[in-house]
């Protein structure tokens, strides 16, 4: 005998580009990109497993459709910030359809910014430049004590943000046996592309009242470009004794921040945990002894060969102490 453990449905890679325009200037318009995914889940649909039964099944062309349609319909406001349009995805799935018990969203948000021109922003020409993508990832359930529509998991952040600084960092120290090769290194190249992920800790209320209720929620936005500054800003200062340093130096940075000015905006109030995964891009030092050229030593190395495999990979998750949140 065999049973179902779990299951979940949807549309993936579904792509929207949204484009506000301002009613008091007809020429300046907002931008917004999104890659969503979107899953569905609840008993009701096992039957479709189990027994071919497809009449619960809402379909995935129907969830893609559903998209597009709540991105034309939600004001400005709410589209532009990909947390918000999620919280309204969730809620109109789990409000339409009785049957489906759990939505499950991820977003990535493409960078689109201004071109300046003379200095200024372009009110409706935009580039791409940056690879970085602003994430979303929503888990939302119909409680099953009282029926209400509720977050159960909510986490924000970045990735495919590559960085580079050509000193200021260091390793050495580390364990010694007969496997290591490695030299120690007091002074080196330190370049990652950074993933970012950090848990909100929203109230225990309604979907619709977190919609509704605009102290109930921080300032999406504001929170992701502080902790997008504070990433940066750690990286570019600190004296890495090794990547594993920085990275908790910008989680406790992150989570210690309460000096926004509006408690919309204070990192430290919203943000329970913050986690990287911090891959390096390596750059080999190369060796130029054939022309009498000094360029191995850290004093000396000024040409690098970019190297992609292998590569580390530091990973780490820090939350604020239990007494404290």
């Amino acid at each position: 005998m065999v049973h179902l453990v779990a299951s979940s449905y949807g549309k993936d890679l579904v792509r929207i580009l949204r484009v506000v325009r301002s009613p008091e200037e007809p020429q300046h318009h907002n931008v917004v990109e999104y890659n969503v995914r979107c899953l569905l889940s609840g008993a009701a649909f096992a039957p479709s497993y189990i027994r071919a039964d497809n009449s619960p099944v809402v379909a995935t062309d129907s969830i893609k459709n559903t998209l597009n349609v709540i991105a034309k319909r939600l004001p400005g406001s709410d589209v532009l910030c990909p947390e918000r349009y999620a919280l309204h995805v969730a809620q109109h799935f789990l409000s339409t359809y009785k049957h489906v018990e759990g939505v499950e969203l991820d977003i990535q948000m493409l960078k689109w910014s201004r071109i300046a021109l003379d200095g200024k922003p372009h009110g409706h020409s935009f580039v791409r430049d940056g690879d970085e993508k602003r994430l979303v990832r929503l888990l939302a359930e119909r409680d099953p004590q009282d029926g209400k529509l509720r977050v159960k998991e909510f986490r924000s952040g970045l990735k495919d943000l590559l960085v580079f600084k050509s000193t200021g960092s260091a390793f050495h120290g580390f364990w010694r046996d007969e496997y290591t090769t490695l030299k120690e290194v007091h002074d080196r190249i330190f370049s990652t592309s950074i993933e970012c992920w950090y848990t909100l800790g929203l109230p225990a209320k309604p979907i619709s009242t977190l919609l509704q209720t605009p102290e109930a929620v921080p300032d999406f936005c504001t929170l992701y470009r502080a902790v997008t500054a504070h990433t940066l800003r750690i990286f570019a200062t600190d004296v890495s004794a090794s990547v594993q340093a920085t990275l908790y130096r910008m989680c406790e940075t992150i989570l210690n921040d309460v000096s926004a000015k509006e408690e919309k905006a204070k990192c430290g109030m919203w943000i329970k945990d913050v986690e990287y995964s911090l891959p390096n891009k390596h750059y080999i030092p190369i060796d130029l002894s054939f022309m009498g050229l000094k360029n191995t030593d850290e004093k000396d190395a000024e040409v690098f060969l970019p190297s992609q495999h292998p590569s580390g990979l530091i990973k780490a998750k820090v939350a604020r102490d239990a007494s404290k949140l």
